[in-house]
């Protein structure tokens, strides 16, 4: 979530250094991979939000009134673990080139782990699956608790955080 909203900022401000008058998003989902129609809703509204801002949208009021708008939320609790599980995706990770040396070149795609773990090449060229694997689960599992704990206190919208919460506890699929 949060390089989504980093990016509709670049690119909402970037459009408006042209003289753009409105903007459009997508899910991204050109990798193919899967997730709920309702874990786009928070995405969409910060795109249209920072639109409508001029890329001025203060991220801090807006997890606090998307918390208590979609799911009637006090806190923005709900907002901070979905942002955690959405940022697993961007964690850095060290690989190794064609001749199995290390290089200065990192993959942020994490999609590797839904692979044949011994010989997709995706997989191998990983220098560190098992810590790439326990930074997912140390990213993940608090997501999962504090989405469990919101889903009870939400009065509405509950089905929407039980999405979000079994997309982050849920393996991914390629």
């Amino acid at each position: 979530m949060n390089h989504a909203a980093e990016f509709s900022d670049l690119e909402v401000s970037r459009g408006l250094q042209h003289g753009a008058i409105g903007s459009i998003t997508t899910d991204w989902g050109d990798a193919g991979h899967f997730h709920f129609a309702g874990e786009e809703w928070l995405p969409f509204l910060y795109h249209g939000a920072c639109a409508w801002t001029g890329a001025q949208l203060d991220r801090d009021y807006f997890r606090k009134a998307g918390a208590r708008m979609i799911y009637g939320l006090t806190s923005d609790a709900a907002i901070r673990a979905i942002e955690a599980a959405s940022d697993i995706n961007a964690k850095t990770i060290r690989v190794r080139d064609k001749d199995s040396k290390e290089t200065g070149v990192s993959t942020s795609y994490i999609g590797e782990f839904a692979h044949d773990p011994f010989t997709h090449a995706d997989l191998t060229r990983i220098l560190d699956p098992a810590g790439v694997g326990q930074a997912i689960l140390d990213a993940a599992i608090p997501a999962v608790d504090t989405l469990t704990q919101e889903w009870a206190k939400a009065t509405r919208n509950q089905d929407n955080l039980e999405q979000w919460r079994f997309g982050a506890e849920a393996p991914p699929i390629a």
